[in-house]
């Protein structure tokens, strides 16, 4: 960290480190399944978000995905898990991933994907995520799950 008493403030915060964030959405159905999506760019499936733009608060980046990609107004409540996945591939850089509780579908919903971003979706039972979600986002969203339950908000640290 640079020392800030030699340094003016904008050369300070010009030698922070600096990260990505992405917001997600945990939906479940009236029997306790989780809504994952199906990106048409990758094998793997995800909880319903993305990219928190610059200037954008992550609850908001939350609330404007789920729409984007649900075509749906999903209520954004409070934030259940936080995660941090170092750089990775062409990322040069960390990102902190934010889970927000956005309340329960029935599987009636009337979601309406974007084709061109993502291909499906489907409620999942929680202990037949691990087959669809990458190690990491599994470990978030179980996190996130335990946190709607006791009440509490969860870091999910990167085990090496």
């Amino acid at each position: 960290m640079p020392d800030s008493s030699h340094l003016p403030p904008e050369g300070y915060f010009a030698g922070l480190a600096t990260h990505y964030a992405a917001a997600e959405a945990l939906v479940e159905d009236p029997h306790g399944r989780v809504l994952l999506v199906k990106p048409t760019y990758r094998p793997d499936w995800s909880l319903p978000g993305g990219m928190v733009e610059d200037g954008e608060e992550p609850h908001a980046a939350c609330a404007r995905e789920a729409m984007e990609e649900l075509g749906l107004p999903l209520p954004v409540g409070r934030m259940l898990a936080v995660d941090w996945a170092p750089p990775e591939g062409v990322r040069p850089r960390p990102m902190a991933l934010y889970v927000f509780d956005c309340g329960t579908l029935g599987e009636d919903a009337a979601i309406t994907l974007p084709p061109e971003e993502l291909e499906d979706w489907r409620f999942v039972a929680p202990e037949e995520t691990g087959t669809l979600l990458r190690p990491g986002n599994n470990a978030r969203m179980h996190a996130a799950r335990r946190a709607r339950a006791q009440g509490v908000a969860h870091y999910v640290p990167r085990m090496a």
